[in-house]
């Protein structure tokens, strides 16, 4: 399956997930915004940019990129600080849509939230998936 097909695929995911939360879903026309689609929870709209998450067998975890890429062309990335309020992802691996608040990520190119708490019992800087699900 190509990037694009599995983009669409995370996007009709988080879609769905926002619609039966209840919330209002607009997509913007066309594919040249820094988001992918706008929601509207009661307060106000909120951008999102949506994501595929990547399970990590090594790690136990999802892995998500919290910017864009333009590697293959000019080997750069580029973060949607002030674009997005939220990235949402999709993981094909637990069935489910997360949902991340940009500012808690730090202009980082990746995140990774955890599946099962650390066996040292690590807290500090661990983000758990549950805690961002939708």
């Amino acid at each position: 399956m190509n990037s694009k097909t599995i983009g669409d695929i995370s996007e009709a995911f988080c879609t769905a997930a926002f619609l039966s939360k209840g919330f209002t879903v607009l997509k913007p026309y066309g594919d040249n915004n820094r988001y992918d689609i706008v929601i509207d929870r009661g307060s106000g709209f909120e951008r999102i940019q949506v994501k595929t998450a990547k399970y990590s067998d090594t790690e136990k975890c999802l892995k998500i990129s919290m910017c864009s890429s333009t590697f293959h062309r000019n080997k750069k990335h580029k973060s949607y600080a002030g674009e997005v309020e939220f990235i949402a992802a999709w993981s094909e691996h637990t069935k489910k849509v997360y949902m991340i608040p940009l500012s808690e990520v730090d202009n980082a190119r990746e995140t990774r939230l955890r599946l099962h708490p650390a066996k040292n019992k690590q807290k500090k800087n661990v983000r758990m998936a549950v805690d961002y699900e939708i």
